[in-house]
């Protein structure tokens, strides 16, 4: 029998990541499922509600990513 689903794993080093945002209100978690299309139940989290600031620095890096795309010719 077949997966129907792929997994993919990012391995990212704690060396290369930086704070990403602050949390002003938390969120709620809420459990939920889904069934696929052989009729297995996948239990998951769904975060509900909360806010939080993107820190300078997380702005800094998508703005020179941004401006680092190359244009379409």
């Amino acid at each position: 029998m077949e997966a129907t689903t792929k997994k993919v794993i990012y391995k990212i080093y704690h060396q290369y990541a930086y704070p990403l945002a602050t949390a002003n209100e938390s969120p709620k978690l809420k459990a939920e499922c889904i069934e696929d299309k052989n009729g297995h139940i996948l239990p998951y989290v769904k975060f509900v509600g909360g806010s939080w600031s993107l820190t300078n620095e997380a702005i800094s890096t998508l703005s020179e990513a941004a401006s680092a795309k190359k244009p379409r010719e």
